[in-house]
């Protein structure tokens, strides 16, 4: 805000200001009337305007006045006492001058370069940055992008989802849209660069899980028979491990063992990066684990497979049935029931 002006004079205790500045407060305490620039008082004449007050608090953290215009004194003075309280317990802020574009460019270059981590300390993938850089880029900054960064409310973000929403937004895109400025104003706000982080408390839409179609194996291998045959085992490993493409892209051969018919993921690879760590153990591969329910395979053994922290997770995800699978499951148990019976049990 511009520094005051003629226009501007001190507030007194009265029911009517004396509009002649005071003396005895300092610049950073109190509030300001400010009449218009075409007023009469300004000539030593009655006020000819509807005059707005200006109230400021002094910010020791930032060594600087926060000043707001109110229409009435009553607003002003109610937003200064308020303020006063929001500085001593550390939600209000002096205005930064950085701007949201500014400040995703810094982030987006301290992620790349391994300074800025996800939240379980882990290096951001070049893929995830991109996605990151591309939902700024098109949905974010064009709109929000040129205002500083401790000026960006609530009800502003609120709006921008709200409108992709309204343009036909997957609830996912619209989430995904939102994950970039989650991630710069926890830092920011981690760091004592905004107060209060406006990302928290958004309403979005909900995005309801998907339960993937898992091709049954008849599928599979008609899949895979029309294939060439020079093609057959790329493909077959991906389908049959769960193997991404990058994952396969970086495979060499001393990671895989035949004796034990073990692959060994150890890296990937990025188009843009080139050898990367591979994607979170955790990250799906639907079919694989699927696949390995079905034929038998020890539950636990496949949570250890998949990088799952817990066999909940494993049971959680992957535990429905694959397609066609109902009466084999009911064969199973009256399987298990007739043997009990006979035996008494």
């Amino acid at each position: 805000m511009a520094a005051f002006g003629a226009s501007d004079v001190p507030v007194s205790a009265t029911a009517n200001p004396d509009p002649r500045p005071s003396k005895r407060r300092r610049p950073h305490e109190g509030m300001q009337l400010r009449h218009s620039r075409r007023c009469r008082s300004l000539a030593g004449g009655a006020c000819s305007c509807t005059p707005s007050y200006q109230a400021q608090v002094w910010s020791p953290r930032d060594g600087k006045p926060i000043r707001k215009t109110f229409a009435t004194l009553g607003e002003a003075r109610a937003w200064r006492q308020e303020s006063q309280v929001a500085l001593r317990t550390g939600t209000l802020r002096a205005p930064s001058q950085t701007t949201l574009q500014e400040a995703a460019e810094d982030w987006l270059a301290a992620a790349a370069a391994g300074v800025i981590r996800t939240r379980s300390g882990d290096a951001y993938k070049p893929s995830a940055l991109r996605a990151y850089q591309q939902a700024l880029r098109h949905r974010v900054l064009p709109a929000l992008g040129q205002k500083r960064l401790t000026g960006i409310s609530t009800n502003m973000l609120q709006d921008l989802a709200d409108g992709l929403a309204g343009a036909g937004l997957a609830p996912s895109s619209i989430r995904n849209t939102i994950l970039p400025l989650r991630a710069i104003y926890r830092r920011a706000h981690t760091r004592g660069e905004v107060a209060l982080n406006p990302t928290l408390k958004l309403s979005l839409p909900a995005v309801r899980g998907q339960r993937e179609r898992v091709a049954r194996p008849d599928e599979a291998t008609a899949l895979l028979a029309a294939l060439p045959l020079t093609d057959r085992a790329i493909w077959a490993t991906a389908l049959y491990a769960g193997l991404r493409l990058g994952e396969l892209q970086a495979l060499d051969w001393n990671h895989i063992d035949l004796d034990n018919n073990l692959i060994h993921i150890e890296r990937s690879w990025d188009r843009s990066a080139g050898f990367i760590q591979p994607k979170s153990r955790s990250g799906t591969r639907h079919t694989y684990a699927a696949y390995m329910i079905a034929a038998g395979i020890n539950t636990k053994a496949l949570s250890t497979y998949m990088g799952h922290a817990s066999i909940t997770i494993t049971l959680d995800r992957y535990g429905h049935l694959l397609p066609g699978n109902e009466h084999q499951a009911a064969t199973l148990l009256d399987g298990w029931l007739r043997a009990n019976a006979e035996h008494g049990r």
